[in-house]
């Protein structure tokens, strides 16, 4: 079970995230909007998470999914415009 999630995953991210974000061809706006929309499904599953464990007066699963959803939030609405910004280009610094 795990190597299944384990390849989906791969196959997803890495099939995305090689197409578009590391492709020096694929417009800006369509690598925003890809990162955008997958944040989105994420930011959907930490909300569904926290929801599931409000009404079943779970509140370590509340408190999970809270904080995840809380923390992918505000990580997307920081990265997000300053990626587009500059294009979605890689540090060279390391």
């Amino acid at each position: 079970m795990e190597f299944l999630f384990e390849l989906i995953f791969e196959i997803i991210l890495e099939g995305i995230f090689g197409l578009t974000v590391e492709n020096p061809k694929a417009k800006t706006w369509v690598k925003t909007m890809i990162v955008s929309l997958l944040l989105g499904v994420l930011l959907a599953l930490f909300g569904f998470l926290a929801y599931i464990g409000l009404k079943g007066s779970d509140w370590f699963l509340f408190g999970v999914g809270a904080i995840l959803f809380l923390a992918f939030g505000a990580l997307g609405v920081w990265l997000i415009p300053r990626r587009h910004k500059d294009n979605w280009k890689q540090d060279e610094e390391s």
